[in-house]
């Protein structure tokens, strides 16, 4: 038996809403959705023979995006949009108040701000290359080696401060389980060391928080009330400077 093909029914969105109450919708609407990890990963594509190494991004597109112009110019004033950054030609939207951006490793965040080696094949800062927005809450890294990029950022130089775009949160990602050794003893070398920094003369800012999270726990602190979590990263900010490891 054949089924009868329907046509979809078109309807206009809020036909009877004058324009304060249609774009009050959309802004509600956006400011209800739930705070996203976006995952920064490594790929790779062959070009012209040869296989390179690129960025793509893993992440939920913003749906009222597509919605309407209306929802559109809503979501577009909101989100940040990454264009520069070399994530396969395709630009990544992130709600730089609420969002994470995470990424799979330190060779993915040296890519994305397009870092260049030294002889030895270490990612080094450079004057030139992508810097992150300032504004931007958590940043998220997974896979750390500490012999690439990291001593950089442990010393708290800052070229390093200002490529990152100064960030409330630093997470340390794993996929489960208590926070080892390694992660502990990273959290407080990082915390430490920008701690120690005077930056008094450049930029009131004091550096951002550092933890170990799962990503379970790391998606709870980004949907937290704004209000209670800012005051918490402040006050754990203080903390972790001056606490111990071990």
């Amino acid at each position: 038996m054949v089924r009868p093909q329907y046509k979809l029914t078109h309807f206009s969105k809020f036909p009877k809403l004058p324009l304060e109450l249609r774009l009050m919708c959309w802004e509600a609407t956006l400011a209800y959705a739930d705070a996203q990890i976006v995952m920064v990963k490594l790929g790779v594509v062959e070009k012209e023979g040869a296989v390179v190494t690129q960025l793509h991004a893993a992440y939920n597109i913003p749906p009222l995006l597509g919605v309407s112009k209306e929802s559109r110019d809503i979501v577009l004033a909101a989100y940040h949009r990454f264009v520069d950054a070399p994530l396969m030609g395709r630009p990544v939207y992130i709600n730089l108040s609420k969002d994470a951006l995470v990424f799979q490793n330190d060779e993915a965040l040296a890519i994305f701000l397009d870092l260049p080696k030294d002889a030895e094949g270490r990612f080094t800062m450079a004057s030139t290359g992508t810097s992150l927005p300032k504004g931007i809450q958590t940043i998220g890294l997974i896979d750390i080696e500490w012999d690439q990029y990291f001593p950089t950022l442990i010393r708290g130089d800052p070229r390093v401060l200002k490529r990152l775009g100064q960030p409330e949160r630093i997470s340390i990602l794993r996929k489960r389980g208590k926070a080892g050794y390694r992660q502990r003893f990273l959290v407080w070398q990082i915390a430490q060391k920008w701690h120690e920094v005077d930056r008094s003369a450049e930029s009131p800012y004091e550096g951002p928080l550092v933890e170990a999270n799962t990503f379970k726990s790391l998606r709870s602190k980004l949907n937290a009330p704004d209000n209670l979590e800012l005051a918490r990263i402040r006050e754990a900010k203080r903390a972790v400077a001056h606490s111990n490891p071990w």
